[in-house]
């Protein structure tokens, strides 16, 4: 009705401005006669000269999908009545014949999806909302003066603003049953239909969430039924936060918060945290260990110069003498045994193995500590050529932290101790690459070392400075490129077996014995002689540093030829002539075997050295007969034993 009121209206505005009557043509006021009246804008009928009947035009203009406003449409309605897709109304571009001052179009949503208005060229539009048409809008369109623009006079349309679910700022909500129904906008109730209840929830008329489906956790808290995993963290955020705040007054066990000291929890009714940026309870580094303090948290304990800890291990590193300890490996020539039992004779490798432990200490610029590599070094000794050890030699093993390695030194062709400089042998050190110290809290060498080799590779190509070699232990060479360790001897004539390898440190006590097997034989000496005649009846040592005494126990039996007989027995070091220091004699008969002992000792000494047996009688004109094990009782055999540490 309003819509043919406004129409009807602008048609009268119309008639007026058209000139279809006489009016006065100067302006003023004045008087005349209509002699015809015209339809136009929306009014069908006429034109009226004398009589006639003008009415509201009725065009049925219902549009369920997008249109394009035509010329025709002008003063008419538009039903805009479209239920599925997102339709567009679009207006022409301006033009006065189309939109001739005072002509309307009218329109009214009445489907259920929004309409979009879309605007042509030159064409503005005042007093409308917005541009989306949604359901139950409706209005009309007036041209202005010019015909390039179009004022809306609404019925209805969208509001300016909107809160929280599109409903006007200020307006109300109210719930019937469980789901919000209508809309309450200026004083206005709307229906807005039936509203899906996702999360199953009973709502109170004020909107309060009273209670919700057994399947989702209300917003006031409760108690999840399984576990609960969250979104994946990613550089846009972490998938789960727990907001920094202030700790609980009465936590619980199980609880857990965060303040800016990091995070905690509550367990067995103790407080445990903060768990720092390491992840282990405490902020800490590469250089702290961690302790309980008794306050439910933890404190940190600062590692000191020269330790490091590192994947639950505290390590020595070295940096300085208080944290030097010795050498704690073995010199072996059994891998992976770095305390031989067993007769190791004719070997041409020795192994360095962990023992006490797996450091080796070095020095540059300072003492510090190297770890064993693999708990085992190993060197090659070669018998001609590159880094050679003749036969008959004492030479020295040596740790160069330079090329972590183990190595012998040499003058370079083959000779130990003896080829050094100075008044060197066997038995003593020389004054160049064989000498030793102990300034550093372990053994280091002196002088510089031009060649030092682990198997051909020389270690020393470019000259070990002194105190850079961390002395080893010694060894002695048995033929060229080979040592050996023998713990027993036999034969006839003796087996001399030789402790040829000598350890620096964690040396172990180690006894060797040597056994004739001659069945017998006679001697007739007032003097001193080898037992047996034989030079084999002797133990061999090799010691680096002087450092191992020699207990020395020999047994043999003698039987006499004659009254007042007597035998001797004894052991000399590094000789075959001369007296014993330490002698056993008895009166022998014809009729019994009779047992002979002595016990002596030996100081250290420098290098190899080696004991022998020695035997004599009280007369040369009368025969003694010595046995062996083949002419007596096996518990009387002939033994020379030698316990050390090596």
């Amino acid at each position: 009705m309003r819509s043919l009121i406004r129409a009807f209206g602008a048609a009268l505005l119309i008639l007026c401005l058209s000139g279809q009557g006489t009016n006065n043509p100067g302006g003023g006021s004045g008087s005349g006669t209509v002699t015809s009246v015209g339809a136009s804008n929306g009014i069908c009928g006429g034109p009226i000269t004398t009589s006639g009947t003008l009415t509201a035009c009725t065009t049925d203009n219902t549009k369920t999908s997008s249109y394009q406003v035509a010329s025709g449409d002008m003063g008419n309605a538009l039903n805009l009545a479209a239920t599925t897709g997102t339709p567009a109304l679009t207006l022409p571009a301006e033009s006065s014949s189309i939109f001739a001052p005072g002509m309307t179009l009218s329109i009214v949503v009445t489907g259920t999806v929004n309409w979009t208005l879309t605007n042509s060229t030159g064409l503005t539009i005042t007093g409308l909302n917005s541009t989306t048409l949604t359901p139950g809008t409706s209005g009309t369109f007036l041209a202005n003066a010019n015909g390039t623009g179009l004022d809306f006079f609404p019925g209805a349309q969208p509001p300016t603003s909107t809160s929280a679910g599109g409903v006007n700022a200020g307006g109300d909500l109210s719930f019937s049953g469980t789901t919000p129904t209508v809309a309450k906008i200026g004083g206005v109730a709307i229906t807005l239909g039936t509203l899906t209840n996702n999360d199953a929830c009973t709502y109170a008329s004020s909107g309060t969430v009273l209670n919700c489906n057994s399947s989702f956790l209300p917003l006031g808290g409760g108690t999840l039924t399984g576990k609960l995993t969250t979104v994946a963290s990613a550089t846009g955020g972490a998938g789960f936060n727990l907001p920094q705040g202030a700790a609980p007054s009465s936590p619980s066990n199980g609880d857990m918060w965060a303040t800016s000291s990091g995070v905690y929890a509550y367990i067995a009714g103790s407080q445990v945290g903060p768990f720092g940026t390491s992840g282990s309870g405490c902020t800490s580094s590469g250089a702290s260990i961690l302790y309980g303090n008794g306050s439910g948290g933890c404190s940190n304990v600062t590692v000191g110069s020269g330790l490091s800890f590192s994947g639950g291990t505290l390590s020595a590193t070295g940096g300085g003498s208080s944290t030097i300890v010795a050498s704690q490996g073995r010199l072996t020539l059994v891998s992976g045994t770095p305390v031989m039992t067993a007769n190791e004779t004719a070997q041409s490798t020795i192994y360095f193995d962990c023992y006490k432990g797996n450091n080796v200490p070095y020095y540059s610029s300072g003492s510090a500590l190297d770890t064993i590599s693999s708990c085992e070094e190993s060197d090659a000794l070669e018998s001609s050529g590159t880094g050679e050890v003749l036969a008959s030699g004492v030479f020295d093993e040596w740790y160069s932290h330079a090329g972590t390695a183990i190595c012998h030194a040499t003058n370079g062709s083959g000779g130990g101790w003896a080829s050094d400089s100075g008044s060197p042998s066997n038995q003593a050190r020389g004054t160049g690459y064989s000498q030793v110290h102990n300034t550093k809290g372990f053994v280091t060498n002196v002088n510089s070392v031009s060649d030092c080799y682990n198997g051909t590779t020389n270690e020393c190509s470019t000259a070990c400075a002194a105190d850079t070699l961390t002395y080893l232990g010694s060894f002695y060479t048995t033929a060229n490129g080979q040592t050996g360790m023998a713990f027993t001897g036999s034969g006839s004539g003796g087996g001399a077996p030789c402790m040829c390898l000598y350890n620096a440190y964690n040396r172990e006590p180690q006894t060797v014995t040597n056994q004739d097997t001659t069945a017998s034989w006679s001697t007739e000496s007032a003097s001193w002689v080898k037992s047996d005649n034989s030079a084999s009846d002797a133990v061999e040592i090799v010691d680096g540093l002087a450092q191992s005494q020699l207990l020395i126990s020999d047994d043999e039996n003698a039987e006499g030829s004659g009254s007042g007989a007597a035998a001797g027995i004894g052991v000399l070091e590094d000789a075959t002539t001369g007296t014993p220091q330490i002698a056993n004699f008895n009166y022998v008969s014809t009729v019994t075997y009779n047992a002979l002992h002595v016990t002596d000792r030996f100081l250290p000494k420098y290098g190899y050295h080696y004991v022998q047996q020695m035997e004599t009688t009280n007369t040369a004109s009368v025969a003694r007969t010595f046995f062996a094990g083949a002419a007596i009782a096996s518990s009387n055999v002939m033994q020379l034993a030698v316990t050390t540490s090596n």
